[in-house]
């Protein structure tokens, strides 16, 4: 068995070590090369982070023919090309949804939707005290969306490539689910969705109160990520 069939074979099986080294010695060079495709940093790197999240996901189903190398090239290339192509297409269907809201329709018109993360003022009290119950009998947040579109103050940002959704129903996912970010955080130095460290790089707190925070933690490496974020100001 040769050395990428052997790479291939420990991560069907599930050997998130030898997944994170795939992931890290992979990384930088397949990013690099995005970049000659996208010319955007960012891009190229939600481009290859989606990938190694595919890869994982879907490894049961792994079946590379050719060289490992070769795979993720040609798979950085193709999703580059797509991203390419679809661009104008997916902000055209993120414009209609914008304008044309609905609630779990039966005949989606494209294949994107709210994700449920929702920033509301205070007047979203009095607009869903005025809510009445949909066909469904229920009250439905899409209609508070519809009120503040009315208003002309309703603003949608579209979630870009690299984000990932992860099943986290049953202890065998939730554990795959902690290993891929467990990757992603040691590959980056980063805390992924880290609140107190968020909220003061926002500037919802300042340093004294994040310092407080940051005081309030027990001992533990948590604890000691946010006082190296403190540190560096």
């Amino acid at each position: 068995m040769s050395k990428d069939n052997k790479i291939i074979e420990r991560i069907r099986k599930g050997d998130i070590g030898q997944f994170e080294s795939l992931f890290r010695s992979s990384y930088v060079i397949l990013v690099r090369y995005a970049m000659t495709i996208i010319k955007d940093h960012d891009t190229a790197e939600e481009i290859v982070q989606d990938l190694f999240v595919k890869i994982w996901q879907e490894r049961e189903k792994i079946n590379i023919e050719s060289s490992l190398n070769g795979y993720l090239f040609r798979a950085v290339h193709n999703r580059c090309l797509h991203y390419i192509e679809h661009k104008k297409v997916v902000d055209r269907h993120v414009s209609e949804m914008l304008y044309k809201p609905e609630e779990k329709p039966e005949n989606p018109r494209s294949q994107y939707a709210v994700p449920g993360l929702y920033i509301f003022n205070n007047e979203v009290v009095n607009i869903s005290k005025n809510l009445k119950p949909s066909p469904r009998g229920e009250l439905e947040i899409t209609d508070v969306n519809k009120e503040y579109l009315n208003r002309k103050q309703l603003r949608v940002e579209k979630i870009g490539r690299g984000i990932a959704w992860l099943d986290t129903g049953t202890p065998e996912a939730l554990l795959q689910a902690s290993n891929f970010f467990g990757v992603i955080e040691d590959r980056q130095g980063l805390k992924v969705a880290c609140i107190e460290e968020i909220a003061y790089h926002k500037g919802f707190i300042n340093k004294v109160q994040f310092t407080d925070l940051v005081n309030s933690i027990p001992k533990s490496l948590y604890r000691s990520y946010l006082e190296k974020i403190l540190k560096e100001g």
